[in-house]
């Protein structure tokens, strides 16, 4: 059994995470997040959430170092530089060459709030080194992935008429597929509501798999590695102010490590690691504890993502 380490549980983790877990049976998947646990099912989008007041909560939990702070959506349309409500800025100094530069920090990623919308490129919009055989089939995969479809909103009104007004000017001489259409949006409409496509909807057939692990609210900071290998990860997690620092080796050790490093996630730095498994290294930095649990295992580099 080999075991993979994913670092961030955003759309690119989660999708890497599900096509390793779908083609390879004898791989474990643990994925770290530095983020909490906003929505439920995890990563589930905050405007599929039943309500405003449940979704304006969710938001405040994703905003990082802003996490629980009101953010003014408002502001946004007025010409101050300011993040959207779930998000913050990753560089706020007056002087940064990319003010309005803006993440999440939460289980899904930013696809727990992303617009949902998945144009196609035009033909003169593909950088001519991809090959365009190659680009149409991945993002029909990522299509298939991601449940998009155009027919959701087609009798929404007044949409016809709209895009037969703009396919009066712009359609002309262009070919049918790229005429205008309702955008492509990764959504279901379902029991008269819009299910709005997050990163729990790519993670779905896995979650509940064995083999799969998040670990929230922990911040993998550096990559172990010993030459061409990675033997594992350094990461912090956060429990009750405390830390507790995993040096996790991730690849062929015995599955039951596999199960003791996933215990982690949610153990009380009050009670002895060892409880769980995992031979305990007290590594006294700062008051009041912070402890080092280790595995070891053969962990290629190319396993890390």
């Amino acid at each position: 059994m080999s075991h993979v380490v994913v670092v961030g549980s955003g759309p690119i983790g989660s999708a890497f995470a599900k096509k390793l877990h779908d083609l390879n049976p004898n791989v474990t998947i643990t994925m770290f997040e530095v983020g909490p646990a906003a929505t439920k099912p995890l990563g589930r989008h905050v405007r599929t959430l039943d309500s405003d007041a449940e979704m304006i909560e969710a938001q405040k939990l994703c905003q990082g170092p802003h996490a629980g702070e009101a953010q003014d959506a408002s502001k946004m349309h007025t010409g101050v530089v300011t993040a959207r409500p779930g998000t913050f800025l990753v560089d706020e100094k007056p002087d940064s060459h990319m003010p309005a530069t803006a993440m999440s920090a939460n289980v899904g990623g930013m696809g727990a709030h992303w617009t949902c919308a998945c144009p196609r490129f035009g033909a003169g919009e593909i950088p001519e080194f991809i090959d365009r055989a190659e680009y149409d089939s991945d993002l029909s995969e990522a299509w298939a992935m991601l449940k998009v479809t155009q027919s959701a909103f087609e009798n929404f009104p007044m949409g016809k008429q709209l895009r037969e007004i703009l396919g009066a000017k712009y359609n002309v001489g262009r070919t049918p597929d790229r005429h205008v259409q309702p955008m492509p949006l990764a959504v279901e409409v379902r029991d008269d509501r819009a299910w709005w496509t997050g990163t729990d909807v790519i993670i779905s057939s896995m979650a509940d798999s064995p083999r799969f692990k998040i670990v929230s609210e922990t911040l993998v900071t550096e990559v172990l590695h010993n030459g061409s290998k990675a033997t594992g990860v350094v990461a912090k997690k956060a429990l009750r102010r405390q830390f507790v620092t995993v040096l996790a080796a991730l690849l062929r050790h015995r599955a039951e490590a596999g199960a003791d490093l996933n215990a982690l996630d949610g153990v009380d730095a009050h009670h002895c690691i060892g409880n769980v498994g995992i031979q305990p290294v007290i590594h006294r930095i700062a008051p009041p504890h912070r402890h080092t649990a280790r595995h070891y295992g053969d962990f290629s580099a190319h396993g890390v993502a």
